[in-house]
């Protein structure tokens, strides 16, 4: 999630119609022809629909204090490689002056901003999914890290030990617990075996909320939190939904029928699945990371009264929930 105050200023630009005039010049930057822009949403992204005389689209902004330049390039590098090899993804679309992403300018800072042409389909829930949709869903993964793992070219995304610096410089020196947590993750992992089989370029986050099915088809988007790590910790952040409390559970007769056709593309070991609960505790302290990130704000005075609401709710519902996690040594494997 990006940060509140950030948040808080350019939702603060959308009218009673659900535009705004920063989202629509933004948007003037790809299209002449421009009806509306409506806002969707805004989370680690502000994500605007884009109607145009011809079609729809997805604009998709943030500052680039969020997201910079290096991280747009190699996104932008990994979706024309992957829609150049068959895959239906969000590849962007150039802008009137022939770049795939813009810098722009405004009164809030520079925002850098892609847009996408809208994917036909259905998105789901993971439990609305049905046997064949989760095959699908299974086997595209398969097909994607088996298209990435030799494309060394494409790793410019942060790895497992800058991720991890990122979560240090997120501890206080006083929180023992989260220490000592930090300090265990940090060393299994710098002893895990790494190799072009298992150890490349990933989604990091492949569930549901970002396949979206179009018969027996699979188009996949939200591509940018892409980084090197291992390939079963991506299949453990697309299927974490399946597992309630955070018990791993191997036998799961979902996440078997998901492994299945996953291995009928690409090769994971028994032995490597027995390093999700690794995998989880890595997330979940990546996760407190990127949420303390996000709080910012200490007067609210200045901001409306849903973005305190907001924050109280990620400190409590979720840092403080995971922290206590940690404490209670969550996390199961049978």
């Amino acid at each position: 999630m990006m940060k509140l105050s950030l948040m808080s200023r350019v939702v603060a630009t959308i009218n009673e119609e659900h535009s705004s005039p920063l989202a629509h010049e933004i948007a003037s930057r790809w299209f002449n022809d421009i009806k509306k822009v409506i806002y969707w949403r805004a989370s680690s992204n502000f994500i605007f629909e884009v109607v145009t005389k011809q079609d729809s689209y997805v604009l998709r902004f943030n500052s680039i204090n969020e997201r910079s330049v290096d991280l747009i390039k190699a996104e932008v590098e990994v979706l024309n490689y992957l829609n150049d090899n068959g895959f239906s993804v969000c590849k962007p679309l150039k802008s009137l002056t022939g770049n795939y992403y813009e810098l722009v300018d405004s009164n809030l800072g520079t925002f850098i901003a892609m847009v996408y042409k809208r994917i036909a389909g259905v998105m789901f829930e993971y439990h609305e999914i049905n046997e064949q949709q989760l095959k699908l869903w299974g086997a595209e993964l398969g097909k994607l890290h088996s298209a990435l793992q030799n494309q060394v070219q494409l790793h410019n995304r942060p790895n497992w030990q800058d991720l991890m610096g990122f979560i240090k410089e997120h501890i206080k020196n006083n929180e023992t617990q989260l220490l000592n947590e930090y300090h265990k993750i940090y060393e299994a992992l710098s002893k895990l075996p790494v190799n072009e089989n298992n150890y490349g370029l990933i989604h990091f986050d492949f569930e549901t909320d970002n396949i979206i099915f179009n018969n027996n088809e699979i188009s996949i988007i939200d591509f940018d939190d892409m980084c090197v790590l291992w390939f079963a910790a991506d299949i453990l952040y697309a299927v974490r939904s399946m597992f309630a409390n955070e018990k791993i559970d191997i036998t799961n007769k979902d996440f078997n029928r998901f492994i299945e056709s996953y291995r009928l593309h690409k090769e994971v070991s028994d032995e490597e699945l027995t390093l999700l609960p690794l995998f989880m505790r890595f997330h979940r302290l990546y996760l407190i990371a990127r949420l303390r990130r996000s709080l910012d704000i200490t007067d609210f005075s200045q901001h409306p009264e849903w973005i305190e609401k907001l924050s109280n709710k990620v400190q409590q519902n979720y840092i403080q929930s995971s922290i206590r996690d940690i404490e209670n040594k969550v996390i199961h494997i049978r």
